[in-house]
């Protein structure tokens, strides 16, 4: 037993040398890049500068430290998709509400689109109705005249009748039938031109409607645009962003199968030299 320990407990020349203990320290010291370990970590760290092969319990304590960190990280990873997860379920809700505003805004288009059809069709009506009387009050003025020219002139004094009473008769009589035919006439004229212009101002009043309700068309149409422009962006952003998380965390679970793998042979390693001491020990 005392001629074997000194042989397991002096490293042999080989494992003395420089090249050898650089080996073995850039073997067991820490990975760059991961800058998260605590005190003890670095305590670790700065012991194996001198980790020889018989140092089986300290670098495996060193690698089972690096597993816990790295498990660590694997849970904040994990802990971060999930935020990013609740994220983009928050943005598909909003999404949703925001494709509920668009219907909403497309059907109030169409329902304005609709009144401003009819609309339409009562101004052609109203325009059609204004040519119908701007072409029926020169037509009622003809008549007019052609009715005064139709008063039947006065009958010629008969050789019987000379005396002035019948001429005095017959002149009354065609000016009461010339103002009876120009009364009816006048009193319909007066009646159009008020219609006339009753509808050119509904006319008028139309078309301002009908420009208004186009205005609100296109300002609802420009605002639903940029708003739906804004959300593309965000998703965008955040389906980017989840496609990172996701290779970091693919990149992390291979770096713990890799350390689960080296604790293993470490093990298997530290069981074939309890092997080895037992033997010789035997």
């Amino acid at each position: 037993m005392q001629s074997i320990t000194p042989e397991m407990s002096s490293p042999t020349p080989t494992e003395d040398s420089e090249a050898h203990l650089s080996e073995v320290n850039n073997r067991y010291r820490f990975p760059t890049g991961m800058d998260c370990f605590s005190e003890g970590t670095h305590i670790f760290a700065r012991a194996t500068s001198h980790c020889q092969h018989t140092d089986w319990d300290l670098c495996e304590m060193i690698r089972l430290q690096e597993l816990g960190e790295a498990r660590q990280r694997a849970a904040q990873m994990e802990k971060t998709m999930r935020w990013w997860s609740e994220c983009t379920a928050s943005w598909r809700e909003k999404w949703n509400i925001v494709r509920m505003e668009r219907n909403r805004a497309r059907e109030d288009a169409n329902v304005l689109r609709q009144l401003l059809k009819s609309a339409q069709q009562d101004l052609e009506r109203m325009k059609s109705v204004k040519h119908y009387v701007n072409g029926e009050a020169p037509k009622s003025k003809f008549g007019s005249t052609a009715s005064l020219l139709s008063v039947p002139p006065p009958p010629e004094p008969s050789a019987k009748c000379t005396d002035a009473e019948i001429q005095t008769d017959d002149s009354r009589s065609s000016d009461e039938s010339s103002r009876s035919s120009n009364s009816p006439s006048e009193s319909n004229s007066s009646q159009l031109a008020t219609e006339v212009e009753i509808l050119t101002a509904k006319c008028k009043e139309l078309e301002a409607a009908k420009d208004a309700a186009f205005d609100d068309v296109e300002q609802v149409k420009k605002y639903y645009k940029e708003k739906l422009r804004q959300k593309d962006h965000e998703l965008d952003a955040t389906v980017f962003e989840l496609e990172r998380v996701n290779r970091e965390n693919a990149e992390f679970k291979k770096r713990i199968q890799e350390l689960e793998d080296k604790i293993e042979s470490l093990e298997v390693a530290s069981d074939e030299e309890d092997d080895v001491s037992a033997s010789h020990s035997a």
